[in-house]
């Protein structure tokens, strides 16, 4: 709960963060420590409730209460997640990769694998590997100069050292801040900062969905749980066929 600035419920826009009040394991949430959960808010507080989006819920979850939730928003500028101006970079940036409605850059084709194993068709950044190693998803706050904000993975390694930049974005990533390939704004002064440590107590950005199936052999039923802010998960159902009394490739005579 340390990440931007404090919403009011009344003021609650989409995008908005949502961090849960209480632990998991009992009492409030502690900042630094696990047990809470983040989600983002799909728009505004209406009637003491709002339309949450997050990976433990399966997509979009209507009706949540809000006053169970702090909200927090990082607000435009080099001090978005908080802190002084030191706590965060700021370096020359560019975009790369493809998007719907962006031009196709040939050295990166769409769906090729990034350094941390992520597609670059996605929105994240890339930064550079011999400072911040193998990219795993941890969420950034990233900054354009013109006070655009957007929390985006770390899914890739660049730029190179000879462009004399800090940081990539994706064009998916880059489109999300509101930039189209004409008005972004290439090798301009981009700040960033890594924001999952304290959103919510050093929650991980990527996670796990651990789906369970129960059948009693005529119906089945289905649970999942999840962690994490950003997760990836692949459901495969299967309806079994009804039995018959009748042997195998032999039709049933009618009347």
């Amino acid at each position: 709960m340390n990440w931007g600035q404090h919403v009011d419920p009344a003021d609650v826009k989409e995008g908005d963060v949502a961090v849960r009040k209480s632990s998991r394991y009992g009492g409030a949430a502690v900042p630094g420590q696990p047990g809470s959960h983040v989600a983002f808010a799909g728009g505004a507080v209406k009637d003491g409730k709002f339309e949450m989006v997050g990976g433990n819920q399966g997509g979009i979850r209507q009706g949540v209460n809000a006053s169970q939730y702090e909200f927090r928003r990082g607000s435009a500028g080099p001090t978005a997640a908080g802190g002084s101006a030191e706590d965060r970079k700021v370096v020359k940036g560019s975009y790369f990769g493809s998007a719907p409605g962006w031009p196709s850059d040939p050295s990166e084709p769409a769906g090729r694998p990034t350094a941390g194993g992520f597609k670059n068709t996605m929105p994240g950044i890339a930064l550079p590997a011999d400072q911040y190693g193998k990219p795993r998803g941890q969420m950034y706050e990233v900054t354009g100069p013109d006070g655009k904000t957007m929390l985006l993975p770390h899914i890739d390694s660049g730029p190179s050292r000879r462009t004399g930049r800090g940081i990539d974005i994706t064009a998916a990533g880059a489109a999300a801040m509101g930039y189209t390939s004409k008005t972004f704004p290439t090798d301009g002064g981009f700040s960033y900062r890594r924001v999952d440590e304290q959103i919510a107590g050093r929650q991980e950005v990527s996670g796990n969905v651990n789906v369970k199936i129960e059948s009693n052999g005529t119906a089945a039923r289905g649970s999942a749980t999840a962690d994490g802010l950003w997760q990836k998960s692949t459901i495969e159902n299967y309806k079994q066929m009804q039995p018959t009394s009748a042997p195998a490739n032999v039709a049933e005579a009618g009347p």
